[in-house]
């Protein structure tokens, strides 16, 4: 998997020249400079990243648990069974897995203790393919029949999904999220993590959602 490893965004921050960097154009980003914007793959990466409670952003179950707070009160009645947004608020994510490229799914979001499963679909550059959504929730539907469930479409604007059990979700709301984490939980950890994650959301901001 092409997989872009946290140490080396840090090693880059901590860079003396970085500063250097900054200085000579407003324009600089440690993501564009890697060539990611638009790397379905490395997103991805990013992402599971940030919701991982046990990762080493120092974050815990922060923005795992501010997304799917989001999720839920965009949801609409549907066959499935939403968490809602008291229960999502009641459930404590730290001993939840986040997996990359599990059966195909770009994100899957599970937790044993609480009987529940999330499957992210992130798409940038590409279109939805051809029954692809069906095929995850047939999968999980099949695999985890007691779990309850959710299931979202990421996408640069929030496009909506053929598949109905699907909730859109936008860029724009994950630059939200962060925009959240950056003002709650400054002073929570470290000078290095606070950059590398406020470059990934100018990132957002300025080359996806412009």
């Amino acid at each position: 998997m092409d997989k872009v490893k946290e140490e080396d965004f840090v090693n880059l921050i901590q860079d003396p020249k970085l500063e250097e960097l900054e200085e000579i154009s407003e324009t600089f980003n440690i993501f564009t400079a890697l060539d990611i914007i638009r790397r379905e793959i490395r997103h991805s990466n990013f992402l599971a990243w940030l919701m991982n409670p046990n990762e080493t952003h120092g974050l815990g179950d922060y923005f795992l648990d501010k997304f799917l707070k989001r999720i839920v009160m965009k949801s609409l009645p549907s066959e499935v069974d939403y968490p809602s947004i008291f229960e999502i608020d009641s459930w404590d994510f730290n001993n939840a897995e986040v997996i990359r490229e599990w059966e195909n799914i770009d994100i899957l979001i599970r937790s044993e203790q609480l009987k529940f499963v999330c499957t992210i679909e992130n798409k940038i550059n590409a279109s939805e393919g051809e029954n692809q959504l069906r095929r995850y929730k047939e999968l999980i539907s099949k695999r985890y029949p007691e779990f309850r469930k959710l299931f979202v479409f990421l996408t640069v604007v929030g496009d909506t999904p053929e598949e109905e059990e699907y909730i859109p979700f936008s860029y724009a709301e994950i630059a939200d999220i962060i925009d959240d984490l950056l003002k709650n939980k400054e002073d929570k950890i470290s000078r290095e993590i606070i950059k590398f994650i406020e470059h990934y959301k100018d990132m957002i901001r300025r080359y996806i959602l412009e």
